[in-house]
């Protein structure tokens, strides 16, 4: 019985240790060097409707029928998060999708807005302008079902954001690519009552610590169960 006690004590000590090292892999929720940005605005335009506003809508769309597309735009207020010194390891938005439709896989594009703009009042024919000097790819290859999770780079758009000495929100434009005929996305806007609005998530070190780059360009899978 004494052997038996110890054998059992020592497995305990055993998963104890796993337990500790596989927490000790995973980034603490109070780290100061990572933060989330809830969105400041979020909208859709339409070129269908060039003068249309959706600043209201529960979602917005990012969608492309034949030569018909709608625009996804988002903006963040974290200027006083990111001061020079630090550096910014990666930045993704969370968003959560409530319907789709279409022909997939299809290809989310990301980029950034030049200027500000208000949710409430902009349309296709006011919207800002956007450049894809630094873009991300993500591609779906099902079409997700509501509730589903989808992750966007956009790492390069907010070093470049910062480094151009922007002192105002922090704006991305989504779209989706060229070669898409009929496929479109709906995400849930920060007006929702049943889904969680655009989260900006930013990974930062302290300067003179080696952060990682992604490559201009790559491309995110996002595969779906559905």
């Amino acid at each position: 019985m004494a052997f038996k006690s110890r054998k059992i004590a020592w497995v305990m000590v055993a998963v104890s240790l796993i337990t500790v090292s596989a927490f000790a892999l995973l980034p603490s929720s109070g780290d100061p060097t990572t933060f989330k940005s809830s969105v400041f605005g979020d909208t859709y335009v339409s070129t269908a409707n060039p003068t249309a506003m959706y600043g209201r809508d529960t979602s917005f769309w990012v969608s492309k029928v034949g030569p018909v597309e709608n625009w996804g735009l988002l903006s963040f207020d974290v200027a006083s998060s990111l001061p020079a010194s630090v550096v910014i390891v990666r930045a993704r938005i969370k968003m959560l999708v409530t319907q789709s439709y279409g022909t997939f896989p299809a290809t989310l594009v990301a980029g950034r807005l030049l200027a500000d703009f208000s949710e409430a009042t902009v349309t296709y024919n006011t919207a800002p302008a956007a450049a894809f000097d630094v873009s991300s790819n993500t591609v779906f290859t099902k079409g997700p079902m509501n509730g589903f999770t989808a992750f966007v780079d956009v790492t390069q758009q907010l070093r470049a954001w910062r480094d151009s000495g922007q002192k105002t929100l922090f704006g991305l434009v989504l779209t989706m690519d060229r070669a898409t005929a009929n496929a479109g996305i709906a995400f849930a806007s920060r007006e929702s009552t049943n889904l969680a609005g655009p989260i900006l998530q930013v990974f930062t070190l302290p300067p003179g610590q080696y952060g990682y780059r992604i490559p201009l360009g790559e491309t995110f899978v996002v595969r779906t169960s559905n």
